[in-house]
């Protein structure tokens, strides 16, 4: 329980930080359950390896629902992620993942899943106004494994069978 207080409450400080942009991006040839996709990745200011958004949710099969709100210099962009009906047991939850873009920077950044809060340790970023989620939230909440092959330069992402 300690835990998981924990947890909620290292979300919630995170959810008020600023991220920031990515500081380089990177050439990874990236695989999703065997078959290649056209997903960008990067490096964010922590140091964490981030994949672009959309096109590896699609590739794990998730349908994906974009809504964006502006007032001012303010830009409020939502998506929400729904598994396909192949996406296999371990895909049966909505992600959701909110965030403001001010000055050109994604702030009050929140991601749920199943509409519960989940927590990351880094923060995403834009490239290109474009969604970057570090790995461990496609660990995390998308329920796949990552192995990382330095010499070849190729990420594998596969879909594991059973995830919290």
């Amino acid at each position: 329980m300690k835990k998981l207080i924990c947890i909620l409450l290292i979300a919630l400080c995170l959810c008020a930080a600023l991220p920031a942009g990515a500081d380089s991006t990177v050439e990874y040839t990236l695989t999703v359950n065997g078959g290649e996709t056209d997903a960008g990745t990067c490096y964010n200011s922590d140091g964490a390896l981030c994949l672009e958004l959309l096109p590896v949710a699609e590739a794990l099969g998730y349908s994906v629902d974009r809504s964006e709100l502006s007032e001012g210099d303010v830009c409020r962009v939502v998506y929400t992620l729904t598994p396909g009906q192949d996406s296999g047991d371990a895909a049966t939850f909505e992600l959701m993942v909110a965030y403001s873009i001010e000055n050109g920077q994604p702030t009050a950044v929140a991601v749920s899943k199943n509409q519960m809060l989940l927590p990351l340790k880094q923060s995403m970023t834009l490239v290109d106004e474009e969604p970057y989620l570090p790995t461990e939230f496609f660990e995390t909440g998308m329920c796949v494994s990552f192995t990382l092959d330095e010499a070849t330069q190729t990420l594998d992402m596969s879909t594991i069978s059973y995830c919290e």
